[in-house]
């Protein structure tokens, strides 16, 4: 009997080890690039956001070690393509569309919601096209937008002015030389907690489509990853730290009342 229950705690050993040696066989490497909230970068080392605190907790309770390499987004592209990279963060099917055959998705941890943010005063219906016709709305340079405000910016019924972050599209907003901004909920709170702005004036006068729902993106050759993976991210989903990731960034004075959801 003691035999076998030294043979039964080798063989448990042995597979504990087994399993930490899978994990940690070689560093995971993570591309990040800039996308306030989600991941931010303050100065040469220093990375924080939602997405990136949730990545370094999956790599606190899966006991991982992460290679973070920070890239611009084309580049971070083309490097997980060539196989040089094995994890995005923050990914949609959708938008990686082209990736497909490369690429297994976790379950989503959270979604993006994009809304039209706009002086308290303006005028709204069920239309935002016919609202905002020949008005001028603040955009993220080189963000592609589809459904019906992206036709209306194509045929330039509502004039898109861009910026390199919505930081500015919030002063210019409150400086009146735009009638609004299509800009990510959540990126919308964590601009104007930075900024210190008073959202009194202003509201989330439409959601632009429906939410979105983002996962981390995994290189097939790490999909053996994915079943720990998704059970870590189910747990912290329960146990709060994703929510309490959000709260950290974003502000609760930016929560507004939607007028209308539409497209």
């Amino acid at each position: 009997m003691l035999r076998i229950k030294v043979f039964l705690l080798v063989c448990i050993v042995s597979q504990l080890a087994l399993t930490s040696i899978v994990f940690a066989d070689k560093p995971l490497r993570v591309g990040i690039t800039y996308w306030p909230p989600y991941q931010i970068f303050q100065n040469e080392s220093d990375i924080s956001g939602i997405a990136f605190d949730v990545l370094k907790e999956v790599e606190k309770r899966m006991g991982l070690d992460l290679k973070i390499i920070r890239l611009p987004q084309n580049r971070m592209l083309t490097y997980f393509q060539k196989g040089e990279l094995d994890l995005e963060p923050a990914a949609n099917p959708t938008w990686r569309s082209a990736y497909k055959h490369l690429s297994v998705y976790s379950i989503p941890y959270f979604k993006v919601q994009h809304v039209i943010y706009a002086r308290k005063t303006t005028e709204t219906s069920s239309n935002y096209v016919k609202d905002f016709k020949d008005k001028i709305i603040g955009t993220r340079l080189g963000y592609n937008y589809d459904l019906s405000i992206g036709e209306a910016f194509h045929n330039q019924s509502i004039i898109r002015k861009d910026s390199q972050q919505h930081d500015t599209n919030l002063i210019l907003l409150k400086a009146g030389r735009i009638d609004g901004i299509v800009v990510d909920r959540q990126e919308l709170k964590y601009w104007i907690k930075q900024l210190n702005y008073d959202s009194e004036n202003y509201k989330e006068a439409y959601d632009i489509g429906p939410s979105i729902d983002v996962s981390m993106r995994l290189h097939i050759s790490q999909s053996k990853l994915l079943p720990e993976i998704n059970k870590t991210l189910a747990e912290m989903l329960k146990d709060g730290f994703v929510d309490n990731a959000i709260k950290k960034y974003t502000s609760k004075e930016a929560n507004q009342m939607v007028t209308e959801i539409v497209d």
